[in-house]
């Protein structure tokens, strides 16, 4: 389990709610700059990445991932279902689901498959879909998806609540507006700052900090931000360099 701990303080590891991600999309957020950049004022911005709820991070991000990865799949699928109607791609992507279901509304199973392609949203009833999305989760609990960091739950007591911190979507905070939340944590309404509502917007415009993610697990969450955006892309050794290669175990 990830050590937690409950603790009034807008520092490094903080977990807090309200981080705008977008016009439309507020997640918790958690404080990844170091720990002297917020005591010292080093820096002029204050990095966070967005704490999904499992849930919600499913529906706005998992959801793409995973229809990405079976995308082919489905169209597979499709096809094998839809044997004799000499249906493809294009006359998905360019039919009416409706004239479609009128026409083929007998045929389920094709019709599901349809609506999840024109949707361009899983169906996990779907099982190859389910299976994806159960081998994604499974990654992503072991902290191999490199993208992303789990935490089993964002409290240090109670039960399993499951969140995941999006290492791919850094938001950078101005230092200023940020001593400002830390001067006000658990304890002063916002209405009243148009430049706190431009990055932050709380439930009940309130700020609170739910939790700290302690020592080494924060440290491996910084590690795993910093090989996310450190990666080198090189050249693979081509088939006929393996193939050279593995003549050596011939000799």
């Amino acid at each position: 389990m990830r050590k937690l701990v409950t603790e009034a303080a807008f520092t490094q590891g903080a977990i807090f709610n309200g981080l705008k991600v977008t016009d439309s999309l507020t997640s918790r957020g958690i404080v990844i700059s170091a720990r002297c950049d917020l005591e010292r004022t080093k820096s002029r911005y204050v990095l966070c990445l967005p704490v999904f709820s499992l849930k919600q991070w499913i529906e706005y991000y998992g959801n793409d991932l995973i229809f990405s990865q079976k995308v082919k799949g489905l169209l597979s699928e499709i096809e094998k279902k839809s044997k004799g109607l000499n249906i493809d791609k294009n006359v998905l992507d360019t039919f009416p689901f409706e004239s479609f279901k009128r026409m083929n509304g007998s045929n389920e199973e094709l019709l599901k498959l349809v609506k999840c392609y024109k949707r361009k949203k899983c169906d996990f009833s779907i099982s190859f879909m389910k299976k994806e999305r159960d081998n994604l989760l499974d990654k992503v609990f072991d902290n191999r998806e490199l993208s992303f960091f789990f935490l089993e739950r964002i409290h240090d007591k109670g039960d399993l609540n499951p969140h995941i911190i999006d290492v791919s979507n850094p938001i950078s905070i101005p230092t200023n507006v940020a001593l400002d939340i830390s001067r006000k944590i658990n304890r002063r309404k916002y209405n009243e700052c148009d430049l706190i509502k431009s990055y932050l917007d709380f439930d009940g415009d309130i700020i609170g900090i739910e939790s700290t993610l302690l020592s080494p697990y924060v440290e491996f969450l910084l590690q795993k931000f910093s090989s996310y955006y450190s990666r080198i892309g090189v050249e693979d050794i081509s088939s006929e360099t393996k193939k050279d290669l593995k003549e050596f175990y011939n000799e």
